[in-house]
């Protein structure tokens, strides 16, 4: 029995930015591939983690490949992101932490959304982004495109700004955003 579980799950969705598909569908097979570089550094199920200069002993972790969601509709973002959150809720389902890969950041609402949904009280969110995702009216994409995720995730219910870390924002695109 592993102490900490994590469910790796790719999605391939990058049809959320305003210029088109742009390549992060590639993600999921890149990480992929890098992590089996990793793994042949495992030796009797210990690692060395360069980061800590420690070894880490992963007897307490299990890392479970979900595949891919491929369920997508282009044309319909609300189908597509309910793909997302339906297949993230899949993997905390089975208990384990969802590490979800690839995507634009549309992404980040379904995903959040699902670990809202199968949990109790208030949820916490750090979000890295270089922009802030506040966007609440982008007539031309829709209220599911990149531009919306952040402001998305803090309409859910068990959200709030004091449990919220954005970090990495290199401007605020429109001065209400930086009131917000």
């Amino acid at each position: 029995n592993a102490k900490y579980k994590y469910g790796f799950i790719g999605t391939e969705w990058d049809q959320g930015g305003c210029i088109g598909p742009s390549g992060q569908r590639t993600g999921p097979a890149s990480v992929r591939e890098a992590m089996q570089l990793a793994w042949g550094y495992v030796r009797d199920n210990r690692i060395f983690d360069i980061e800590s200069n420690r070894v880490v002993d992963l007897n307490d972790m299990m890392i479970k490949d979900f595949g891919n969601i491929d369920d997508y509709i282009v044309t319909d973002w609300e189908y597509s992101n309910d793909r997302i959150t339906e297949n993230v809720s899949k993997v905390i389902a089975e208990g384990f932490t969802p590490v979800v890969v690839g995507g634009d950041c549309s992404i980040h609402y379904p995903s959040v959304r699902a670990v809202h949904n199968a949990c109790e009280g208030n949820i916490g969110v750090i979000y890295m982004d270089a922009h802030c995702d506040f966007y609440n009216d982008l007539r031309k994409y829709g209220n599911l495109s990149h531009g919306h995720p952040c402001g998305n995730i803090m309409k859910l219910p068990r959200v709030n700004g004091d449990n919220v870390i954005h970090f990495g924002i290199r401007a605020y695109e429109k001065p209400e955003f930086y009131d917000y």
